[in-house]
């Protein structure tokens, strides 16, 4: 979570629960080894292996996110 910065410090239960979601998927998807693999290239290269692994994680964090924001209003 620390990478998130004020999504994190604004959100921290979606930012939570978007993390947890984002690590069972990749650690379902992905061996051990494909991973620290996938970890050792460039950082754009890395979002391209693993972005569509858990795209719907970071759809249900934005959709959440919104729904807050609606709230606020």
């Amino acid at each position: 979570m620390r990478d998130a910065g004020a999504t994190a410090t604004n959100y921290p239960q979606i930012t939570k629960e978007y993390c947890d979601c984002s690590a069972d998927k990749i650690m379902k998807a992905m061996t051990k080894d494909q991973y620290v693999k996938s970890v050792s290239k460039p950082l754009e290269d890395q979002v391209k292996e693993v972005l569509l692994i858990f795209q719907d994680c970071v759809n249900e964090l934005r959709h959440r996110i919104d729904s807050v924001k609606r709230q606020a209003k």
